[in-house]
């Protein structure tokens, strides 16, 4: 969960190929000629290189870099004013019109160069090579839905894939909109419904491409009323964890699934206790040769271990819950 692996050297190349050239050609359709200068100023193209596959760090450093070269200011005044402006956008008041148009005019320009949809989201081709390369089985911020890549008669017709969300949002930063690392496969309710344009920064939220553990947040039951139960997290200390959690409003999701996989866990727990548990994998390793792991899978429909918690919906909302109420042993079953 909140885990990606970086994209493979073969999956850059391949994406540069098929990127660039398009990208020159809408540039200098639709971008005045000055700033066509700036972002075409050899044709070594190293910045729409960069913009295309680099890190998420290289990313938000040269997006900053040329949006201030565009808007001929300091990268601080650019920063300054990017957030003045999504500040307003809504309702901008009449003394802030000519800002409010003018900076959404130069985005709406650089939108159509660096035009997503067109691009991606109806090339189904590179879209659907891009999931299939770079997902997981779950939802990437929510773990709590399938999102497989799709494809039937040899992968000539297309039928369905993950929503690829812009981490940081194409709304704002139009340069980024192509970016490899930027584009973050998820299910439609975080991607439409939860995060859409929300405003995320390497600062005050978890990055997936930049994330090196598994998230440090837990899951609780606790008992609401008699007979019925609800979810709350344990936040971290860790401040982007605790930003992430707030703005995918994992919380307030989760609850749904207290009377669902939660009860079914805790009615598991009063009936059976730990020592059945106990019994019954020692029993299958011993008769079966089926591991610890295998038989949690088979038993809950989820990973045991943290680092594959992407694999099955609800993997850690259902391995922090066993955990809680002591069928599950962490430090045995973690791979990291």
């Amino acid at each position: 969960m909140w885990q990606l692996t970086p994209p493979s050297d073969e999956l850059k190349t391949y994406y540069t190929k098929t990127m660039l050239d398009p990208l020159v050609d809408r540039i200098r359709k639709h971008t005045d000629r000055w700033i066509q200068d700036i972002l075409l100023p050899d044709e070594k193209y190293q910045e729409l290189k960069t913009l295309l596959t680099g890190t998420p760090e290289q990313l938000f450093r040269l997006n900053r870099q040329l949006m201030a070269a565009i808007r001929q200011q300091s990268e601080a005044d650019y920063e300054r004013d990017l957030k003045r402006y999504i500040q307003i956008k809504r309702k901008c008041p009449e003394e802030e019109k000519d800002f409010c148009t003018a900076f959404q005019q130069l985005l709406d320009q650089l939108g159509k160069a660096f035009d997503y949809t067109g691009q991606i989201s109806n090339n189904k081709a590179l879209s659907y090579k891009l999931t299939s390369e770079q997902g997981h089985n779950t939802c990437t911020y929510c773990n709590r839905q399938y999102i497989f890549t799709i494809a039937s008669d040899n992968g000539q017709t297309k039928l369905v894939r993950p929503h690829l969300d812009h981490w940081f949002a194409k709304a704002y930063y139009p340069l980024l909109s192509l970016s490899l690392q930027n584009l973050i496969p998820c299910c439609p309710v975080c991607n439409s419904s939860i995060k859409g344009d929300e405003i995320f920064s390497l600062k005050t939220h978890v990055h997936p491409y930049l994330q090196q553990h598994a998230p440090r947040f837990r899951f609780a039951a606790y008992p609401e009323t008699a007979g019925q139960w609800g979810v709350r997290i344990e936040e971290p200390d860790d401040k982007k964890e605790r930003n992430t959690l707030k703005s995918l409003h994992l919380e307030e999701v989760y609850a749904c699934h207290a009377g669902l996989e939660v009860k079914d866990l805790l009615q598991w727990r009063l009936q059976y206790g730990d020592d059945y548990l106990n019994w019954l994998t020692e029993s299958m390793q011993e008769h079966f040769r089926i591991s610890r792991e295998e038989t949690y899978r088979m038993l809950f429909g989820t990973e045991a271990a943290a680092d594959k918690a992407l694999d099955r919906p609800l993997s850690k909302l259902k391995r922090d819950i066993l955990e809680q109420l002591g069928g599950i042993e962490s430090t045995k079953l973690s791979s990291k």
